[in-house]
């Protein structure tokens, strides 16, 4: 789980798939610090790294999913949200540079090219307005397949996943 804050995609994870290997990914010592708390709270014994999603990680570590739910909220739209959002998220876990704004899609999609087996499932949390963007990125790479797109409960292109090809 690369960009992992508290750690509740990886938890979520971890209770769901008991036997499996889950690693959290998060630059934040702060947000890593959250997540080992709430694996322990739940009694689920996984790793948490830091890890910066942006740096070249010359890591071995193969895995069968990569998921994410990267930092994708142009900085200009920060006047645009909710106080409740604004004051309790770290500003690093939710903004990008206006002119990226598909960066940490960008460098996940790359890790995830060299860490993904054969068959292996990416999933990204997507920001509404660049998922066919990031959807053409992925697929731009030729190294995935049954790259879909799904909608959250409004309606909304909120989800994407694609399958490492052979």
């Amino acid at each position: 789980d690369w960009c992992t804050g508290s750690g509740c995609i990886a938890l979520a994870l971890k209770n769901r798939f008991p036997k499996a290997t889950v690693i959290g990914y998060d630059l934040s010592t702060e947000a890593l610090e959250i997540a080992r708390q709430n694996a322990n709270e739940l009694h689920l014994d996984m790793r948490f790294e830091q890890k910066d999603a942006l740096a070249p990680d010359n890591d071995s570590v193969k895995a069968d999913i990569i998921v994410s739910n990267p930092p994708y909220i142009p900085e200009k739209d920060k006047l645009e949200m909710h106080t409740n959002v604004l004051d309790f998220e770290p500003h690093m876990a939710l903004f990008v540079e206006n002119n990226d704004p598909l960066l940490f899609y960008r460098e996940i999609t790359e890790k995830s090219i060299v860490s993904l087996e054969i068959g292996g499932k990416l999933y990204f949390e997507l920001h509404e307005r660049y998922a066919d963007e990031t959807k053409a990125m992925i697929q731009a790479t030729n190294e995935f397949h049954s790259i879909e797109i799904l909608n959250d409960l409004q309606g909304k292109p909120r989800m994407l996943s694609a399958v490492k090809k052979a």
